[in-house]
C-alpha cells in the first residue's frame, strides 16, 4: 500500500479526541499575501499593476496574540484573528487537525469582503490559506490570497 495512503487512512480512522487542542498562551502569527488580482475597468491596468506590486512589496502582517483558554473553548476563531480587520465567521470548524472557515470582514481602508479559510494546526502551531474576495473596496472588485502561521511562544 501507497506509504501516504497508508498515513492518511491511518490518521482518518483515528478519533477526533487523538488530534492535539491549541494551546493557550501568547501566539507569535507571520502573515503574508500571496498574490493580488483586480477586477476594473475604471483603472488602468498599468496602474493596477504598480498597485499589486506594492502590495506584494510590502512586510507581513506579523503580531502577536494572548489567546485563552476560554477563547479555545468559546472562541476558537480568536486564534487565526486578524489584527487588522473585523470578520464575522459565517462557519468556523476546528476540528480533526484541520480549519475550514468562511468570514464576512470589514477593512480598514474600506470595504467588505469574503473570506475563505482552510488549515491545518496542532497544540503550538498553525498554518492556513486564505481567499479574500472584495466586491467594493476603493479600487472596485480584488482577490487576494494569503498564508499565515501561528507559533505558541509561551505564557501570556
Amino acid at each position: 500500500m501507497n506509504r501516504k495512503l497508508f498515513l492518511g487512512a491511518a490518521l482518518a480512522a483515528l478519533p477526533e479526541a487523538a488530534f492535539a487542542t491549541p494551546n493557550p498562551g501568547l501566539w507569535e502569527v507571520k502573515g503574508k499575501t500571496t498574490d493580488v488580482a483586480f477586477s476594473s475597468d475604471a483603472i488602468p491596468a498599468a496602474m493596477l499593476d504598480m498597485i499589486k506590486n506594492q502590495i506584494m512589496s510590502q512586510p507581513g502582517q506579523d503580531h502577536q496574540q494572548c489567546v485563552t483558554a476560554e477563547d479555545i473553548e468559546n472562541a476558537p476563531e480568536m486564534l487565526v484573528k486578524s489584527s487588522e480587520s473585523a470578520c464575522e465567521y459565517e462557519r468556523f470548524d476546528m476540528s480533526g487537525g484541520t480549519l475550514d472557515a468562511v468570514a464576512v470582514c470589514n477593512f480598514p481602508q474600506g470595504g467588505t469582503g469574503r473570506m475563505d479559510m482552510t488549515g491545518r494546526y496542532t497544540d503550538t502551531t498553525y498554518t492556513t490559506r486564505s481567499k479574500i474576495t472584495m466586491a467594493d473596496g476603493p479600487m472596485g472588485s480584488m482577490t487576494i490570497h494569503a498564508e499565515s502561521t501561528g507559533t505558541r511562544i509561551g505564557d501570556c
